[in-house]
């Protein structure tokens, strides 16, 4: 992204409030980027935080694209929760990933989803709320990485990790259905869709560890 001095000036980050306390901490404050909170306690307040930050700071800086990091945290530190979780919900057991958390998704798909599929061209709106951006598309990215050793806080903490192979998988969601199965999953507790990515991801990692 540092090649695309243009693309990265329109990304805005969200990720988690331990890293504002590093070097790049600071550069991300100075940008607008969105420090979350983990655990219950800070849960409701955070998402709240979140929801402003959206209203007040991502359309006047402006920005374009959206980076969130849905599992929360490491995969070595979540593993043995998301593994716990899974088993009282009766959801996969993953090995290489974790189960995403999805309170932060929701929030970004209920202020920035575009859920017209058409628009009448007689139907003209001219408030200030539709003239801005809205997502249409949902990017799902897994990053395999050599021997599943995915990069940690001491290579992110220096600024450098052994140059290595990595694999990107990715895949394409409209917006309107993906935020769709959110709300149902929000309302019916129905995991089928939001966490039928995360188990196709593991099995594709599965193929990976040792490539």
């Amino acid at each position: 992204m540092h090649s695309k001095v243009k693309l990265a000036k329109q990304v805005m980050w969200i990720i988690d409030s331990t890293f504002k306390y590093t070097h790049f901490g600071l550069v991300s404050n100075l940008r607008g980027d969105f420090f979350i909170k983990q655990g219950k306690d800070s849960r409701d307040q955070t998402l709240h935080d979140l929801r402003a930050h959206l209203k007040s700071t991502f359309h006047r800086l402006p920005r374009k694209w959206l980076v969130l990091f849905p599992e929360g945290g490491f995969l070595r530190k979540r593993r043995l929760a998301s593994q716990s979780y899974a088993r009282k919900k009766n959801l996969p057991i993953l090995e290489h990933i974790t189960l995403p958390r999805i309170g932060a998704m929701q929030v970004i798909l209920e202020e920035m989803a575009d859920k017209k599929e058409t628009k009448n061209n007689s139907e003209k709106d001219s408030s200030e709320k539709d003239k801005k951006l809205k997502f249409k598309y949902v990017v799902d990215l897994t990053i395999a990485y050599p021997g599943g050793r995915p990069l940690d806080i001491h290579g992110i903490g220096i600024g450098y990790w052994p140059p290595c192979q990595i694999i990107m998988h990715h895949r394409i969601y409209p917006i309107i259905s993906y935020s769709q199965s959110c709300a149902y999953k929000a309302h019916c507790m129905d995991h089928q869709f939001i966490f039928l990515s995360s188990n196709e991801a593991n099995n594709y990692l599965v193929l990976f560890p040792i490539f």
